[in-house]
């Protein structure tokens, strides 16, 4: 499930993000879901090309610790959004 948070980080927007439009995505919502095909970790070497795509990826001071990525497929945007209390970290949520 794909889930939005309460809250906006609109400096990390304004930074990073200005080519998406993101400024009136839902919060609080699990909005969708994808299919989680691989987790990839992050080096140096994968962050260089990536940022060759696009820059606003990963920053730079990801370099300093060990990150994952996830590579997700089939996204399914839901038309019903549905309201919830998330958690921080990776969780079940039964319909």
């Amino acid at each position: 499930m794909i889930h939005a948070g309460k809250t906006v980080d609109k400096k990390a927007l304004e930074k990073r993000f200005l080519d998406y439009d993101l400024g009136n995505m839902p919060t609080g919502v699990i909005m969708g879901k994808v299919v989680v095909t691989d987790c990839i970790k992050v080096t140096p070497e994968f962050v260089k090309t990536l940022n060759r795509e696009s820059g606003n990826v990963y920053p730079k001071s990801l370099n300093d610790a060990e990150y994952y990525a996830w590579k997700v497929e089939a996204p399914e945007e839901f038309n019903e959004k549905i309201s919830i209390n998330g958690k921080l970290s990776l969780w079940n949520y039964n319909a």
